[in-house]
């Protein structure tokens, strides 16, 4: 999110629950499909999210917010920009949400996790001159959610359900600045300091990052553009039981302080005027998990014609070992078995072919297809050891033990049907042949299903969309999805509904009624994962107003 990354190294993932803001200061938000290691470092493996929020120049004047529903039980939120001078504005925001439990998975129960948070930030956009730019913002969130565990109690029947609330609780601060030297040619350096903790019933978690990347771009010659950077991150940990105080999880040690020192070179070269480019560079990088990480990319983009652009590319990524694969003690029932880290787990290789082809037949009309091949190695299973500390109980462990392939389609089509009519729609298709070492072969004969085995990724995924401008300033939008079965995690295939009636009454004030997964009362998306008690979605419906001012 506007250059700061989310990602945690806890495991491997992201806390969706605090990564939030005002959905009207979002500019953009940028899904790059494959991997972008090259630029984004460690960890970018199948694809990225960029969140781009507005310049604090766009968004002068107030903002008021307000939404409530069956689901969402209270949305609140504000925004104010001024403009200081021509070249120096502010804005400043709060928001506020509520929302309801959803259900446990084939029942009409309440699956315990409500949660609701406030989050407040600013952000500063200075143009000091024509040649300097700096970036001033910030966030501070506090949040409670309900959740419900299965905790090991070490005596028959070896496990119990524990029900409380958690809290969350963070905040961040970036500062920016950019130098253009000229049209060719400019200097960016970002600094950033995030906290975030986390108090719940599976663990304490209090972590400190601290951030320095900087990149400067200049042409080489007349067919070159040359793009270099550096980078260092800091993040430091203290981790500790969750409030059951069963000592059902652990990290050790408790305290961890981990560097990440980068660097990347990246040459975008003309090869044929207005034709064939290339882009060839990559991303240097040492950790305190594995050492010394290379991740290149070459690309290559033919445009024969203004309408057709034909693309290729091979990139190798890296995703590093988390404090969960190196650090973990944890209990797992039934029986009483543990699961411990191991320090010896490497990083998790990709190496991805890709090919692509955009057109554009009419004015109105456009296709973009790709295909990937993807190579792994070393992927992660977790799978019982030879180590057994007491009579009747099983050691687990991550392994590096899991390699194959995946490969597969992916097609978007946009149409603008009649001036405020727009259509968008695409299809993905996705085969996985992932294989475990033969050691593990005889584990399999007896029933033992591995994580990444095909079944728990869809296959197949569609989704059309329809965004259509009615008189009288009345915008009625829709969307169908279908998602396939995930055959391994006991997920059946679903199709989801939603739709927005928005009305502009006056260009200041917002009235509109929004529909989500209107075609099915509650349905599941995703089965049980280590520490993960799945919950159903519901069908939700809400009313919105927005006032600017």
């Amino acid at each position: 999110m506007d250059g700061r990354s989310v990602y945690t190294p806890l495991f491997s993932g992201v806390f969706w629950d605090v990564q939030d803001t005002m959905l009207e200061d979002i500019e953009r938000i940028e899904v790059i499909r494959g991997p972008g290691a090259a630029l984004w470092g460690a960890n970018a493996v199948n694809g990225v999210i960029n969140i781009i929020t507005k310049d604090a120049h766009a968004t002068k004047g107030g903002l008021l917010s307000a939404s409530y529903g069956t689901e969402e039980n209270g949305v609140g939120s504000i925004r104010y920009g001024l403009g200081v001078s021509e070249d120096l504005s502010v804005r400043i925001y709060a928001k506020y949400l509520n929302r309801d439990d959803q259900k446990i998975p084939y029942t009409s129960r309440d699956a315990s996790d409500e949660w609701s948070a406030f989050r407040s930030g600013f952000r500063t956009d200075w143009k000091a001159n024509e040649a300097n730019q700096l970036r001033l913002q910030g966030d501070f969130y506090t949040g409670e959610a309900d959740q419900e565990r299965t905790v090991f109690i070490g005596l028959p029947p070896f496990v119990r359900t524990v029900q409380g609330r958690g809290t969350f609780q963070g905040g961040n601060l970036l500062a920016s600045w950019n130098h253009i030297f000229s049209a060719d040619s400019d200097l960016s350096i970002q600094a950033y300091y995030d906290r975030t903790e986390r108090h719940d019933r599976i663990h304490h978690e209090v972590r400190d990052t601290l951030d320095l990347d900087g990149q400067h771009r200049f042409a080489l010659g007349e067919r070159n553009e040359f793009l270099y950077g550096f980078g260092y991150r800091y993040s430091a940990d203290e981790l500790s039981d969750g409030r059951d105080n069963t000592g059902s999880i652990a990290f050790i040690p408790a305290e961890r302080h981990d560097q990440l020192f980068s660097s990347f070179i990246q040459d975008e070269i003309e090869l044929v005027p207005e034709t064939l480019r290339a882009v060839l560079g990559s991303k240097f990088e040492h950790n305190d998990y594995t050492g010394f990480e290379v991740q290149p990319n070459l690309r290559l983009a033919y445009t024969p014609h203004e309408k057709h652009t034909i693309w290729t590319s091979v990139a190798r990524a890296v995703r590093t070992p988390s404090r969960f694969e190196h650090t973990i003690s944890a209990w797992i029932v039934p029986p009483p078995s543990m699961i411990l880290g191991n320090p010896d787990y490497r990083s998790e290789e990709l190496i991805a072919y890709e090919l692509g082809y955009r057109v554009q037949p009419l004015q109105n009309l456009s296709f973009d297809i790709a295909a990937f091949y993807n190579d792994y190695e070393d992927l992660r299973l977790i799978l019982p050891t030879t180590l057994v500390p007491a009579p009747g109980m099983t050691i687990w462990q991550p392994v590096n033990d899991l390699e194959g392939e995946t490969y597969g389609t992916e097609l978007v089509a946009t149409w603008r049907v009649l001036e405020g009519w727009r259509l968008t729609g695409g299809y993905t298709w996705l085969q996985m042949n992932l294989h475990t070492d033969p050691k593990w072969e005889p584990l399999k004969q007896l029933g033992m299903t591995f994580e990444g085995e095909e079944g728990t990724s869809p296959r197949h995924q569609f989704h059309l969309r329809s965004y259509v401008d009615l008189p009288h300033n009345v915008s009625f939008d829709t969307a169908a999805y279908y998602v396939d079965n995930l055959s391994a995690r006991a997920v059946q295939s679903y199709i989801r509904l939603d739709a927005r009636l928005a009305w502009r009454p006056t260009p200041d004030l917002e009235i509109s009624l929004v529909g989500q997964n209107l075609n099915d009362d509650q349905h599941l998306e995703f089965g049980n994962g280590f520490l993960i008690t799945p919950s159903e979605i519901e069908r939700s419906v809400y009313a919105k107003v927005t006032y600017k001012f």
